[in-house]
């Protein structure tokens, strides 16, 4: 389970990322992407009654496939 699965809040990260080549960029934008194609897909799943942890898991199942 995730760090934010009990308290609700993922822990404070001072952690940074700096691309420090082309790809580094290239793999940043590929997760941009994936990002982009997960949210969208959340948007066209989430349905009234369904539970943030329903959607979570499809989600994940969205992801991994």
């Amino acid at each position: 389970m995730p760090d934010y699965y009990v308290t609700g809040r993922p822990k404070d990260s001072n952690q940074t990322f700096i691309a420090t080549d082309a790809e580094d960029i290239k793999k940043v934008r590929a997760a941009g992407r994936l990002a982009r194609i997960i949210l969208d897909f959340a948007m066209s799943t989430a349905k009234p009654g369904m539970t943030t942890e329903q959607l979570d898991v499809l989600c994940h199942n969205e992801i991994i496939k």
